[in-house]
């Protein structure tokens, strides 16, 4: 299987945490904009002959850029915010996979 331009037809846009003072001398986490990547999108639990999941989960594959990729992140699809639960590296490309949960 190899990763083409072909195949990165999804736009997500990926978030990195940042730790922001919460105002009473501790931090909480935010979701900081990381960048607008083009991807391939499948969804991960899609069967042939059965309905897709209301919230299903997405295996994402996307090129590696010089910014490293390291977890957690966030990412945004077509309105709808995940968690990306697992990152690997594409043996032998530089890609990755990114295995991602909805968020409700």
């Amino acid at each position: 299987y190899r990763l083409t331009s072909s195949r990165l037809r999804a736009r997500i846009r990926l978030y990195a945490p940042v730790e922001v003072p919460d105002g009473m001398g501790g931090w909480e986490r935010s979701w900081a904009d990381a960048g607008l990547r083009w991807a391939q999108v499948v969804v991960a639990e899609a069967r042939r002959g059965r309905a897709v999941p209301k919230n299903p989960r997405l295996r994402v594959l996307l090129r590696r850029t010089r910014q490293p990729l390291t977890l957690p992140l966030r990412l945004s699809w077509r309105g709808q915010y995940y968690r990306v639960a697992q990152l690997t590296d594409v043996s032998g490309q530089a890609a990755a996979q990114l295995l991602c949960e909805p968020i409700f």
